[in-house]
């Protein structure tokens, strides 16, 4: 069948060692990269029956590169271009070695600003009211400064400062409306 064969051609593209889960994924198989299925939901909702390359997606807070990412199957997929945000210097060698996203090693704010910040576990979290020690870039100039005028899909999870990105977020770039 059609569908069939457009998959095929997708998976031709795709890793080795990705295939099979993004096969699973791709014929709404039992598999999923992401916590609660979010990719999975975001594919069929959204974007099934595209082919691979053409889409962006923005990952705000990516986290471990690997491990329930919401941006992986996109990434690894589909062949989108990807931006993943991530201040914690700990995680920035996996991101490099197993995305192909495109490192932000910054928090995101709805402006460039110094911040100080706290580690709890896996939880990240900034006071935007301090002269710290982070730098946080604005969403806005680095989509502009990397000629993005278009995104398919965001991944914001930043531990509750969520409001600090969307109450200056550029909507205006999104191609679909999802942001997750």
């Amino acid at each position: 069948s059609n569908l069939t064969d457009d998959i095929e051609a997708i998976l031709l593209q795709v890793e080795d060692r990705y295939r099979e889960q993004c096969r699973s994924i791709l014929t709404g198989g039992e598999f999923t990269f992401s916590q609660a299925w979010q990719d999975w939901l975001l594919y069929f909702n959204n974007f099934k029956g595209r082919g691979w390359g053409g889409g962006v997606y923005i990952d705000i807070g990516s986290n471990d590169a690997t491990y329930i990412s919401n941006t992986l199957f996109f990434d690894k997929c589909l062949g989108w271009r990807g931006i993943c945000f991530e201040p914690q210097k700990r995680y920035h060698e996996a991101i490099r070695r197993d995305r192909s996203c495109e490192l932000i090693p910054h928090c995101v704010l709805g402006k460039a600003a110094k911040v100080s910040s706290r580690n709890h576990g896996v939880s990240f979290s900034v006071n935007e009211d301090a002269n710290g020690n982070i730098a946080c870039v604005g969403l806005d100039d680095i989509l502009r400064e990397r000629s993005i005028k278009k995104v398919d899909l965001v991944n914001l999870d930043i531990e509750g400062m969520e409001h600090a990105v969307l109450r200056c977020f550029p909507f205006e770039v999104m191609a679909t409306g999802s942001v997750f």
